[in-house]
């Protein structure tokens, strides 16, 4: 480790460029430049239209410049003008930073480009002139509308193209295919006052359904100040307090490097906007380190993505989608995450215990740890002590708050507002007292790995603003995208402020100043990669209206609803297997909460029809799952739990804790953890040795007793059927104890 106040060039790591695609264009002038001007811009329009700053200019500033010209001003854009003017900006990112075709690295930008943007533009001003015609009538013509709307549209599948990849690019340009040809898409809607004009400009930017219907909100309204969040809080460093931390933990275990590597990608579940995002980030830095450790590439690569999967399904954000499936089914986030918490357990052992079998099979070491350490009890007794803290920090806090809203509502925010600065103060002190943590240089080896609680103590600042976002998503009355931008300007303040105060604290005066312009540069920076990293979020809300309005026009979503009723007929297991068929196909390359957006109008009914007992969120979060495993498809056997366990807990809600007693809870727990390692032990033929044939089978049956046991017994006996499977798993252990000695 290195003190980093004395090296004000190091950098943490960004949050992920467009889409996580390289391109040379985006970092060459001036189309370089060009795009950090618009993602500054089109942040600040953002800001300005989104909250109150727009109502509170528009209560001062009209007035006066009212009476001095005698015209009326008003400074709030209208919604649909500013839905608009997002996508506009998003596609003009896209279009001036990533190539349609390959991946050429020419630093002009091509005709067909200018071509595309001249499109969007035209399109777009013919949309705000003619919008109040078009409401009643038709524009200028309905030729010229037709022509318009289809210009429109094939500029978003142009976007799309870019910023999700081909397979996106050929769902929505199949599904608008499928509309044009339909018997509804090609008969003309009567207008109100009697005329007709064609549907498609009217259903697909206009209408309710279409390209600024419901996810584009969501993409506007939450998924952008949540992807302002994480990106401002990695730039203050926590990105590196993480993975450093998880290193800690069990980087000295053999096979440490992967083992940190899945530990590292739960912890950013916080702040990851999707898998895509989180495999892009994480990539450069931890396959080179498990590589070096003895990994194979094909087994490191599988490794970080599948740990970036999964890491969308822990709580408490779940990729923001936790928020949504909490909107859809009415049920409440604490208790959707209470819901949630067995079926990524599962998942997470059945990982780990993939890494933990390459590891012995292949004799990987773990990571070097110091000559002189703290043995493992003392270890675990300081995480034990910061976690205790850190516990007992967030129930003062939260009781705190809770008692000046109710005694002393008009003090609330300035007291709270002192007690956060006073906890953040004392924490950076603590902080000043070790060395700073810093970025590893990819393929670098490691010298050796700090002691867990020096590690823990030298950022525990940092996590303040999970923090904040878990007091402010469970019991702020704000909607939970405002929330999302208190968040990110509590990690903005972080940003600027916490390299200058520990250099004061260190008594380095001279790096106050230079350590202040570091602080704006990581801001800037971490603004200007937000918005990068939210561009192809928007154009695929866009795209996800678009394929919603399509498939009410061709009648799709419900022949496939029928279908699925259909095959539950002859068995209930083939409507969820048609449901995740269609969420592989229909969530390819999307950020996981649009793809969930997409995936609730259309694949939930599909899957609610093999049974109508199944709960609500049961099926959505069985959608969420096939979302994830869709958006960076990976099919090995290191993803097969992650596969298998929606199937599990859609056939046994208990593993979701729906209708469990309390004192039945740790059993449901126990056998569920014991399940996942069955399974994993079957998938990856490995338990302490190598499995024999006999031994797989038995585990895999020993697997679907502990995690689904009404397949054998029904009633209140059917928990008899865990002691054979128990024993016998014992003795399987037994077994293979004997034969590694």
């Amino acid at each position: 480790m290195r003190d980093d106040s004395v090296a004000p060039d190091a950098e943490p790591t960004g949050a992920p460029e467009l889409a996580g695609r390289r391109e040379a264009r985006a970092t060459q002038l001036p189309f370089g430049r060009a795009c950090t001007v618009l993602s500054l811009v089109w942040l600040v329009f953002f800001l300005y239209a989104e909250t109150d700053l727009a109502a509170w200019l528009d209560q001062r500033l009209p007035g006066a410049l009212s009476r001095l010209t005698g015209w009326k001003f008003t400074l709030v854009p209208p919604a649909s003008d500013t839905g608009l003017a997002h996508l506009l900006f998003a596609v003009a990112l896209a279009t001036l930073s990533l190539p349609q075709f390959g991946r050429r690295r020419e630093a002009a930008v091509p005709v067909y480009d200018w071509l595309v943007l001249a499109g969007a533009i035209a399109a777009a001003i013919y949309l705000v002139v003619f919008r109040a015609n078009l409401a009643i009538g038709n524009g200028l013509s309905p030729e010229v509308d037709l022509f318009a709307g289809a210009a429109g549209v094939l500029v978003l599948l142009f976007a799309v193209q870019r910023a999700l990849g081909t397979p996106a690019f050929l769902v929505a340009t199949v599904f608008v295919v499928l509309a044009g040809f339909g018997e509804a898409a090609l008969q003309p809607q009567a207008a109100p006052t009697g005329g007709e004009q064609p549907s498609l400009l009217r259903v697909y930017w206009l209408g309710d359904r279409g390209v600024f219907g419901r996810p584009f909100d969501i993409a506007i309204s939450l998924i952008m100040p949540l992807v302002l969040f994480g990106s401002l809080w990695l730039k203050a460093g926590v990105g590196i307090y993480f993975a450093k931390l998880a290193a800690a933990c069990f980087g000295g275990r053999d096979g440490g490097a992967g083992k940190a590597t899945v530990t590292a990608s739960l912890l950013s579940a916080c702040y990851a906007p999707s898998a895509r995002a989180n495999t892009q980030r994480i990539l450069p830095a931890t396959v080179p380190l498990m590589e070096g450790t003895g990994f194979r590439r094909d087994a490191a690569l599988t490794i970080a993505r599948a740990a970036s999967a999964h890491a969308q399904l822990a709580p408490p954000i779940m990729a923001g989608a936790i928020i949504l499936i909490a909107d859809h089914t009415g049920v409440s986030i604490a208790r959707i995450a209470l819901h949630a918490i067995l079926p990524v357990t599962m998942a997470y052992i059945a990982l780990y215990l993939f890494v933990h079998f390459n590891a012995e099979r292949n004799r990987i070491a773990g990571l070097p740890t110091r000559p002189v350490a703290p043995n493992r009890l003392q270890n675990f007794a300081s995480l034990a002590v910061w976690g205790l803290v850190t516990c007992a920090l967030v129930a003062g806090l939260a009781f705190g708050h809770a008692w000046l809203a109710a005694h002393m509502p008009g003090a609330t925010g300035p007291l709270s507002f002192t007690a956060w600065a006073l906890i953040y103060i004392s924490l950076l002190w603590s902080a000043s007292r070790r060395p700073d943590l810093y970025q590893d240089e990819p393929g670098a080896p490691v010298a050796e790995l700090a002691p867990l609680g020096a590690t823990l103590g030298s950022g525990l600042y940092l996590l303040l603003p999970l923090f904040f976002l878990v007091l402010e998503t469970a019991g702020a009355d704000r909607p939970a995208g405002m929330s999302m931008l208190y968040c990110a300007a509590l990690a903005g303040g972080i940003v600027i402020t916490h390299h200058p105060v520990k250099a004061l604290f260190r008594g380095q005066y001279d790096y106050v100043g230079t350590a202040l312009l570091r602080g704006a540069r990581d801001l800037v920076g971490g603004m200007v990669c937000a918005v990068r990293a939210a561009t192809p979020v928007v154009i695929a809300a866009a795209a996800c209206g678009l394929v919603l309005a399509s498939a009410s026009l061709s009648g799709i979503d419900g022949w496939l609803v029928s279908r699925a009723e259909y095959l539950a007929t002859h068995h209930w297991l083939l409507a969820p297997a048609l449901g995740a068929g269609l969420a592989m196909v229909l969530a390819a390359g999307m950020p996981t909460a649009i793809g969930y957006l997409l995936l609730s109008a259309l694949v939930v009914p599909v899957v609610s029809a093999g049974g109508g007992s199944v709960p609500a969120v049961t099926t959505h979060l069985f959608v969420l799952y096939m979302c994830i495993v869709a958006s960076d498809p990976l099919f090995r056997r290191a993803t097969l739990p992650l596969l298998a366990v929606p199937f599990v807990f859609i056939a046994n809600p208990e593993l979701l804790l729906i209708g469990v007693e309390p004192l039945r809870v740790p059993v449901v727990a126990a056998t569920a953890v014991l399940g996942a390692v069955a399974m994993a032990s079957a998938i990856h033929r490995h338990l302490v040795v190598t499995n024999r044939l006999w031994e797989t089978a038995a585990l895999a049956l020993i697997a679907l007793t502990l995690l689904h046991p009404g397949l054998w017994l029904g009633g209140p006996n059917r928990d008899l059927v865990y002691i054979p499977a128990l024993m016998t798993m014992g003795a399987i252990w037994l077994l293979q104890l004997r034969r590694q000695t």
